[in-house]
């Protein structure tokens, strides 16, 4: 017999409750097996637990019930059986396409697989209410889909999608035990609505009321924090809420000492390598100046390349943990940064939280003072994650501010999102969304930052030390990419990189670099030994002194299950894919896009730039 309404209401509360506490328990138990630094007692873990049962019955339920009356309403209106199944299928279909964006596609087998999965869950939805017999093997699609959904999330997908994702699975999980659920007595139905009321409820003071609470909420459980920043209930990640195991805040010193030359270093998202031509204003601005024509970024990914141009190590060489994004963060390693060792020498180390991207609270400008806008909301600013970045004359006027302000010896970092995707321009321009638009949004931004830079200059009396350098490329259309972070092709990892600084000179320089190097060579030019941690070379021996260039650079992306490594040499480039071990190599002179692999047909080039790769991997 069927069950009434009322039992049909009851099994889904029950069921999402189930659900609910499955996935906080999986959370917990990961929080817990990961001891932090911190002490972090019985109410946070209390916390945790009550808002993950209490919030997840709650959108669990709301989701199930919906389903049902769905269902409900085309059975009496004698519609066709076949129409909440292609509601299902729809929101499959949504959710695909939610979570793999075309970049997370390329070359990504994993990627295409959960595409699959959903697709072919949507498929066997709509079959499902037209042949009941095939329900089962729809549910079981379903739940292998979602769950397989989810293990891409810490690349690809953010809140609504890992909202969406565990949505899935405990409609998929209720459908699969709906036949025992229904068995289940009243009472027990109202006693555990009532415990995930009460919990949600006591879970909201607990949060507020605990700082290690909202700490373990943000940095180690993935449900709990998506589903209570949906909900409003707590803020996103905030400077005074810390990773437990990032480093101690930087102190400025009580002494700044005054003979040190300021350090501006601007990093320009998405400036590939064949932009430097619509630069001129900036580089007549910055003067004399070094330009590396063959430079490369170590990852594809702002944060990954933030971290590592900052820190002055090869990706790989960085820890990486999942943190409150769409990917992993370095916001637990300890190395020093450029801004804190330049901090300990007596500087003021400032940069803008101009993205997510550069979010202080995930790392990866660690060391440097952060700077908000003062007539915009502190929420709207710290967003996260958030859909708008902030616009070039915003940051460059906090920098300005500072600059004023800044008696002592100044190092800016500044990353600046108007050429990302969608390619701003003006005050609130955008696109078009193709090469010429990003062309547009780089000119316009050349004219403001020679403005800025002759301003700087004018407000510190002295000219800084200038690096100018793209955090990663773009692609076009190459290799079938679109933006960035899924390849090291050269039109993902080659960018532009200036350096202007009396001690170094003028000229262009076809030398393989990567801009990992930029924190060792700033401390080299300020008189700073870098510390051993920063093992990139500093480029000022062989522009100054003479000494030699590196012979490779390299640039590395991954994802889960997947890696690409790209070895920069003197003329040729090889790419390496480790995971399904396949080589490629190109002529960077006479094929710069990188379009015919020359690994079989030159085996002697080859067999040289592995060598070259080997004694790389070998020195570090």
């Amino acid at each position: 017999m069927a069950p009434t309404p009322r039992r049909a209401v009851a099994t889904e509360i029950v069921g999402a409750a189930g659900v609910a506490l499955a996935f906080t328990l999986w959370d917990l138990v990961d929080a817990l097996v990961r001891p932090p630094q911190a002490p972090v007692g019985a109410l946070a873990v209390a916390a945790l637990l009550c808002a993950g049962i209490g919030v997840g019955t709650l959108l669990f339920s709301s989701m199930s019930l919906v389903r049902f009356a769905v269902r409900a309403a085309v059975d009496r209106l004698g519609g066709s059986r076949a129409l909440p199944g292609l509601l299902d299928g729809a929101a499959l279909f949504v959710l695909a396409v939610s979570l793999q964006d075309p970049r997370a596609l390329q070359g990504d087998l994993r990627g295409w697989g959960c595409v699959g999965a959903l697709a072919a869950g949507g498929a066997a939805s709509i079959a499902a209410e037209r042949w009941p017999h095939a329900r089962r093997p729809f549910v079981a699609t379903l739940l292998v889909a979602s769950v397989l959904g989810m293990t891409q999330l810490p690349w690809a997908g953010g809140n609504f999608v890992r909202l969406a994702l565990h949505l899935a699975a405990a409609v998929a999980a209720i459908d699969l035990v709906r036949s025992a659920l229904d068995r289940v007595r009243t009472r027990v139905v109202v006693a555990a609505g009532g415990t995930a009321t009460l919990l949600l409820v006591v879970s909201w003071p607990l949060l507020g009321a605990s700082e290690p609470g909202r700490v373990l909420v943000h940095q180690e459980s993935t449900h709990a924090r998506t589903w209570l920043q949906i909900f409003g209930a707590i803020g996103p990640p905030r400077e005074d809420i810390r990773p437990l195991r990032s480093p101690p805040p930087v102190r400025r010193p009580r002494a700044p000492r005054s003979d040190r030359p300021d350090v501006l270093v601007l990093s320009i998202d998405s400036l590939r390598w064949d932009l430097v031509g619509d630069l001129p204003r900036l580089r007549s601005a910055i003067g004399a100046h070094a330009t590396f024509t063959r430079a490369v970024s170590p990852s594809p990914h702002t944060a990954h390349s933030v971290a590592s141009m900052l820190r002055g190590r090869p990706l790989r060489d960085i820890r990486l943990d999942s943190a409150p994004a769409h990917t992993d963060n370095p916001w637990r390693d300890t190395s020093p940064t450029l801004g804190s060792v330049l901090v300990r020498t007596g500087y003021r180390a400032i940069s803008v939280r101009t993205d997510r991207y550069v979010d202080p609270s995930l790392g990866p400008t660690a060391g440097f003072e952060t700077l908000w806008l003062t007539g915009r909301p502190a929420a709207a600013q710290r967003a996260f994650p958030g859909t708008h970045s902030m616009r070039a004359h915003e940051a460059l006027a906090l920098v300005e501010e500072a600059a004023r302000a800044t008696p002592g010896p100044l190092c800016v970092f500044l990353h600046l999102m108007d050429t990302h995707y969608p390619y701003r321009w003006g005050e609130g321009g955008s696109g078009p969304t193709d090469r010429a638009g990003q062309r547009r949004s780089v000119r316009d931004l050349d004219g403001r930052l020679a403005r800025f830079l002759r301003d700087f200059v004018r407000v510190r009396g002295r000219t800084p030390v200038i690096v100018v350098a793209g955090d990663h490329g773009e692609a076009f259309g190459e290799h079938r990419a679109t933006t960035h972070s899924s390849s090291v092709y050269a039109e993902q990892v080659r960018v532009v990189f200036l350096v202007a600084d009396p001690g170094i000179g003028v000229g262009s320089h076809d030398a393989p670099v990567s801009t990992a190097s930029i924190a060792p060579t700033v401390l080299d030019l300020v008189g700073v030994t870098p510390p051993a941690s920063m093992t990139e070379p500093s480029l000022v021996d062989p522009l100054a002194r003479g000494g030699s260039w590196p012979s490779v650079a390299v640039s590395e992306v991954r994802s889960a299950g997947w890696r690409a490594i790209g070895y920069t040499g003197p003329r040729y480039r090889l790419i390496v894919d480790p995971v399904h071990r396949t080589e490629q190599l190109f002529d960077t002179d006479r094929d710069p896009t990188e379009r015919r692999d020359l690994s079989d047909d030159h085996p002697g080039l080859l067999r040289e730039m592995q060598r070259l790769a080997r004694a790389w991997e070998a020195g570090r």
